[in-house]
């Protein structure tokens, strides 16, 4: 998200109280970056043939696709600023998130900025929840939001994975805490990094293997409070400002963005398809279900 001039934004009936384009309002203006403004529309009507004639079909998408947009320009007029540079447009289909896709590969943007749906249980079990869609699909950052905006002093969490030596995954740690440091100074805002490692195994293998599972426990916790420390190294990151917690990720962030009152965590993400992606999700997935502030989801394929 380092210096974005592309911020896509889209206005959505969830979000109530135009949560997503006030804050891409707000970063716009910040960065002087371009802002456009989608809208999704669709009517299951357009799908009867067999019922409507095609001119039919084409005067009932028109139409709505114009009343669509009256409402955009009318969102618009009241949240961004005119000397913001902003596109608008309404795009028409059924898949929401194959429609932003595509419109972000097409403007090459930097950043999508969304408001969070967040999907009942029972819902997730059956259909891939939109945003995990979203966050597979969509080649640039996003930036989730649900909160009304961001306080002034308030907490950023960058969370990494600090027992992951791959070089990618070294380079994604760096560039998660380094857009943690640039916001930061941008917004007035605090930094704290998190790493959340699993909890160790249970003690009845150990009984039977001679290893000492205090021991154990301890190593892996020091290992983990090293492996952290060395990337904040000659970082302006307060040693108290670090959380080293032991537990799951989609539990354990959640609760620090609480406890800290934070206003955004910063995280990346790696796309987990098939099966095993239904029915799992990937780690920025499961917290965007939990979690009470904004998320900063980077990519992968963004850090060079």
């Amino acid at each position: 998200m380092m210096n974005p001039t592309k911020i896509v934004t889209v206005v959505s009936k969830n979000d109530k109280n135009n949560v997503a384009i006030k804050r891409a309002a707000m970063i716009a203006q910040r960065f002087s970056a371009k802002l456009m403004v989608i809208m999704c529309a669709y009517d299951q009507s357009f799908e009867m043939t067999s019922i409507m004639k095609d001119t039919d079909r084409e005067n009932l998408r028109d139409a709505i696709i114009q009343e669509k947009e009256k409402v955009l320009g009318e969102i618009i007029e009241r949240h961004v600023p005119k000397e913001i540079e902003y596109d608008q447009q309404v795009l028409w289909g059924s898949r929401e998130y194959e429609l932003i896709r595509q419109y972000c590969v097409e403007k090459i943007s930097d950043l999508l900025v969304k408001y969070v749906k967040h999907e009942s249980t029972l819902s997730r079990l059956f259909f891939t929840p939109q945003d995990w869609h979203i966050i597979r699909e969509v080649p640039c950052n996003i930036l989730f939001v649900q909160g009304e905006g961001w306080r002034p002093q308030g907490n950023i969490i960058a969370a990494v994975s600090a027992d992951d030596d791959d070089a990618h995954h070294l380079r994604l740690n760096n560039h998660i805490i380094n857009t943690s440091l640039f916001l930061s100074e941008k917004f007035d805002a605090q930094v704290h990094v998190t790493n959340v490692y699993p909890y160790p195994l249970v003690d009845v293998p150990f009984a039977y293997s001679g290893i000492d599972h205090e021991m154990y426990c301890k190593n892996m916790r020091e290992s983990h409070e090293e492996s952290t420390k060395k990337l904040v190294v000659e970082k302006p990151i307060a040693d108290e400002n670090l959380h080293i917690i032991e537990g799951l990720p989609e539990e354990a962030i959640p609760n620090l963005a609480q406890q800290i009152n934070a206003e955004l965590v910063v995280m990346g993400t790696v796309a987990r398809k098939g099966l095993s992606g239904a029915v799992i999700g990937n780690t920025a997935e499961r917290i965007l279900d939990k979690i009470n502030c904004d998320v900063l989801a980077i990519k992968l394929n963004e850090v060079t």
